[in-house]
Parts: C-alpha cells; structure tokens; sequence
C-alpha cells in the first residue's frame, strides 16, 4: 500500500465504488493512507502496514448532510415546535413562534458545538449550513472539531413579520440586500477552502420572498466570479409560494430560474410545494422539469414537513424525473439515520407503493448525490483516490442482527448508536462511539442552559406576549399532588 502511515481496515461488509455504483465488498480490507483511500480489496497486496480488524462491522463512506441548521439554534426548538403551529399560516411555525425565543450569539455559537458533534456522532462526515449571524464561527468550530463543512454566509433584502398574526408584511430595501450579498462575498472569500481545504463557502440567499429578483441575479454573478456554490431555501411553505405567484406570477421555483439562479452548483432547500403538488392546485409539471433540467439540487428533509402534517409529492418522483435529491436533517432531527428513514417511509406512502424511496435510494441521496450537490466525486464514495471519510457501524446489536442485506439494515432499523467509529481525511474523530478529544457531557449541559433559558424569556419575544406554554401547550398537565396510599417498606 502506497504511502507512509497507511494501514487496512478489515470488516465483515465494506460499501466500495465499483463499476460507477455503490457495491457491497464482503470480508474485504480498505487501504487507508493519508487523508485519502488507496484501494479495496478480498485479498491484501504484498505489504507489511498493519490491519486494523473491525470484525462484525459495516464500513461506509460518510454521509453528506447538505441541509442542516446547527447555526440556528435549532436543537432548542426541540419540545417546543411539535404538535403545535398557525392555522392562519398552513400550520407553519416560521412566521410567528420562531421569533418569540431570545438567545445570544454566544448561546447559538454553544448550541452549534452540540449539533455538530452530534450529527458527527450519527454518521455525517460532510455538513452543509445554510448559515446565520455566527456562520463564521460556526466555520471555524467545524474547521476545529475536524469536520468538512460548506457553511452559507447568508443575506437577504428585508424579513417578514407579522402584526395581526394571520398576514404578512415584506418590508424588502434592495439596497440593503446588495450590501448584505457584498459582505456575505468577503466573508465566502476568507472561509472557502480554510482548514486544510476541509472548509467550503456558499452564498446564502435566504428564501425567495426575502431577496428581490435583482438581488438573486445578483447572487449568480458573484458565485460565478467566486466559483463556489449557492444555497436556498424556496418552495418551503404554502404562504411563499402563493406570495410568489402573487408578487411576480412565477412559483418559487420558476422565479429561481427566471434569475438565473437555478444550475448544477444550486442546492434548493426544500422545493417541496411545486407545480403539480396537491396543496398548491397549481397543475403542470413544470417546476420539476427544470430542476431536472438544470442539474439543480434538491435536498429532502422530510421530519421537518411531517411535522407540519405535509409531504414532498414525492421523493420517489423527483428521482424519476431526473432531479439530483440529497437528504439533509434541518432542524432538530441530528440523527442522519432516522432521516434517511423517514425519506423512505413517507416516500412509500405517497407513491402507495414499497417498491420505490428504497433503501438503496436513501443512501444514495446520502452519499453520491450529496457529493454531486458540492461538485464532489471525492467524497460520498470509497474508491482509490477518494477522500478518506468513512463510517463503521457495529452489526452485533440487536437493532443491527441479523444481516442479510447491510443497506437495508442500516437505512431501517439503524440508529446513530450503531456508529462505532467516524473517519475524516484518515482521522478518527469518532471511537467506540464516542467523541474524541471533546466531551459529551459539557455540551450537553449547556444545551439545556440555552434552551431553558430561551424557553423562560418567551414571552417578552412574542408579539402577544404569550409565554411558552400559551404557544406550545404541554402534552400532560403538571401534576401537584402528594397521592401515597401507604409507606414503603
């Protein structure tokens, strides 16, 4: 095996890049040299470097997640935007509850630890933020923590608010946005390519109806100049999809290719209400043929619209049409796993069909798709040359056995505790399953620090003044009663 410090990993089942495709390799070895893989293989080549038995495992290139909110503080919205939303807002909580809870930059900046370490934890080698006001911090602690990461440095002309809590006002200066988008480029120049080319920028406008046409067009111009890739969110809800066909006569997706916006470097995050989805009663085809035309990316993240009572119509489908579709986990769901899941489960149900959104499917969305949303053809996969990110699941639990088909287990019945070790560039940064050089416990306990604290000052961010149990009642009353029947003992 070429190169010093290189060494083999042995597994029961290795997922290698063979003839163009994913393929399962069967008590083989993976040549590890580097950062990067050297080959695969049932039999060693001549050679003294050292093998390193992984026994009953399954070893896996690492997920690409090209749509989560670790900036966000999302994992605060956890036991708080379930179960609940605006009826006057097609169920969504984007519009009103988001802004009732308060944190600092330095309480987000704490939260995005956790998150990281936590999608680490479940398998996610390659993360893609849409970014915040801490996307530069954010790009360093992925950059520390070891990650590769394309984090979004995000603009937009005006946001939208609400006064009476059943319609929206737009308050957009394009003016404003342009200077937001030129600050944003400083910021993706200084980042793209940090820490050892593991850390990428994109340009993040942030939704279709907070930047105006010419702020998009704009967008394109600089990721052209700049050679880097954009991201979006559109398509994402009912209220700007109707605001789209109202302001411009275009859906949220025609209006991304209108200014040019749409291309093989473009990941659209959600692009879930288009032409010919029953909630919209806008017919036609339209919108997913020119995602599918443009080679542009969709990345899927069911939980978040399951959530909301709504699906993508249907993950199946944009598959057929041609659409490159990864999977990302949004908000809170930091368990890859569980997301590939649910891709495939509510895939089924809308095609009401099992033989489509097949495990197969969810892992490629995972990996290779991921991978060719960031321009990549080394990640995503294992194969001589490719970049060393991988991640070794172990098979003898009782969530993992028996095995019959490794795929089938991992996208079905695995969960992020099933991880054993994490690999990026060649370093371990996951062992046993757990965090290597940080610990869990502290995180964690800041975690519920920041959400308490979040949770307590409700009421002075909501316009109502509502606390947090006005807006998202507990599922079960508090019990205050002492009830003994006797003593113990």
């Amino acid at each position: 095996m070429a190169g010093d410090g290189g060494r083999y990993l042995k597994a029961r089942y290795i997922v290698v890049w063979n003839n163009d495709r994913h393929e399962v390799l069967e008590d083989g070895y993976l040549g590890v040299a580097g950062s990067s893989v050297v080959g695969f293989g049932k039999t060693l080549p001549s050679g003294d470097a050292p093998v390193e038995d992984l026994g009953d495992a399954l070893i896996i290139p690492g997920f690409v997640n090209i749509h989560c909110h670790p900036s966000g503080v999302a994992p605060i919205h956890k036991s708080y935007f379930e179960d609940t939303g605006s009826m006057f807002f097609y169920q969504s909580i984007l519009y009103d509850h988001e802004f009732a809870l308060k944190y600092t930059d330095a309480d987000a900046v704490d939260v995005a630890r956790s998150a990281l370490a936590a999608l680490l934890l479940s398998g996610c080698t390659t993360v893609v933020d849409p970014g915040s006001s801490i996307s530069p911090q954010v790009a360093d602690l992925a950059g520390e923590m070891g990650l590769r990461a394309y984090v979004a440095f995000p603009y937009r002309a005006g946001l939208f608010y609400t006064e009476d809590g059943h319609s929206l006002v737009y308050p957009l200066d394009e003016a404003a946005g342009m200077e937001r988008l030129a600050a944003a480029v400083e910021l993706a120049e200084r980042y793209n390519g940090s820490y050892d080319g593991r850390v990428g920028a994109l340009l993040g406008p942030t939704m279709t109806t907070t930047c105006t046409p010419s702020v998009l067009k704009e967008t394109r111009k600089a990721a052209d100049q700049l050679g880097i890739g954009i991201t979006i969110h559109a398509a994402e809800g009912l209220t700007e999809f109707q605001e789209c066909i109202r302001r411009y006569g275009k859906t949220p997706i025609g209006l991304l290719a209108d200014t040019g916006l749409l291309g093989p470097d473009l990941i659209v995050a959600h692009a879930a209400f288009v032409s010919g989805h029953s909630r919209v009663r806008y017919p036609g085809n339209d919108d997913l043929r020119l995602l599918a035309d443009t080679q542009s990316t969709v990345a899927h993240c069911p939980w978040v619209f399951v959530l909301r009572g709504f699906a993508v119509e249907s993950y199946p489908r944009y598959l057929s049409e041609g659409i490159n579709v990864g999977i990302g986990t949004d908000a809170f769901n930091l368990d890859y796993l569980q997301e590939m899941r649910w891709a495939c489960g509510v895939g089924k149900i809308a095609e009401r069909s099992c033989f489509v959104a097949t495990a197969r499917d969810a892992f490629d969305s995972a990996t290779i798709a991921g991978a060719k949303a960031l321009g990549r053809s080394d990640i995503g996969r294992l194969a001589p040359g490719s970049k060393a990110d991988l991640v070794s699941f172990r098979l003898d639990s009782f969530e993992m056995s028996p095995v019959r088909d490794p795929i089938r287990n991992l996208v079905y019945c695995g969960t992020r505790h099933s991880v054993d070790q994490v690999y990026v560039e060649g370093r371990c940064l996951v062992k046993d399953g757990r965090l290597l050089g940080l610990e869990e416990a502290p995180l964690i306990r800041r975690l519920k620090e920041v959400g308490t604290g979040a949770w307590s000052h409700a009421g002075a961010g909501d316009r109502t003044g509502k606390t947090i149990d006005q807006l998202s009642p507990p599922s079960l009353p508090q019990c205050q009663a002492d009830n003994w029947q006797g003593k113990v003992g």
